[in-house]
């Protein structure tokens, strides 16, 4: 396994939020105490994700939703509010003031590294759990960006989109569009840094994003 991918074993119980079936879910770890804010940038026509996170926390989450296609969201999510905007080096700026355990999700086809370089480290640490999909993530310019997430956050699970193939980086299979569940570093004490040997994909978390194709297994 490349080393950006090495998942670390997480002393918590791991559940898949969104669709079901097909591409829209991802696997988040529950973490006691949950968050003081929700975060979720790129919607496209699924909200599931954001449904199921809106359900789980009771509409009692507040968060805020963007997508520079949509006018609304398309269901209902009770304490989510929305913007119709795109996210990129402005993303600092939606950081609510004072809020400091951010639950983030990410899915803006590329623009995650825009994003992400206009991120100080501080505001890194703001976040207490980032779920991402990396676009073209086997560019060196765009692996950086993995391995400044693995300087504030363990790497808690990855699933390989496959609506790509494979490329080989390093001698290790590497997957172009990946998605990532990232937890801080500091949150659970437990966390020796041993890492998870469960297969990938993972049974009962991860589905294949398309339905025609298998999915794609990493060492």
């Amino acid at each position: 396994m490349h080393r950006l991918l090495r998942v670390v074993k997480v002393p918590c119980e791991k559940r898949r939020f969104g669709n079901p079936y097909r591409d829209g879910g991802y696997a988040v770890c529950v973490l006691p105490n949950g968050y003081d804010f929700f975060l979720t940038m790129g919607i496209g026509g699924d909200d599931s994700f954001e449904v199921a996170i809106s359900r789980f926390y009771w509409g009692r989450l507040p968060g805020h939703a963007y997508d520079d296609q949509r006018t609304s969201l398309p269901n209902a999510c009770p304490g989510i509010d929305f913007t119709q905007m795109a996210v990129g080096a402005n993303l600092p700026t939606l950081l609510p003031p004072g809020a400091v355990n951010i639950l983030l999700k990410c899915d803006i086809e590329g623009a995650e590294y825009t994003a992400f370089a206009a991120m100080s480290s501080d505001d890194m640490r703001r976040l207490r759990q980032v779920i991402i999909e990396f676009h073209e993530a086997d560019l060196p310019e765009h692996r950086a960006l993995m391995s400044r997430f693995l300087e504030t956050h363990y790497l808690a699970h990855v699933h390989a989109n496959n609506s790509c193939t494979c490329v080989i980086i390093d001698g290790c299979k590497f997957p172009p569009t990946v998605e990532c569940t990232y937890v801080r570093k500091g949150d659970l004490p437990s966390i020796t840094g041993e890492l998870d040997t469960s297969p990938i994909p993972h049974p009962g978390l991860d589905v294949p994003n398309l339905q025609e194709k298998s999915d794609i297994t990493l060492p």
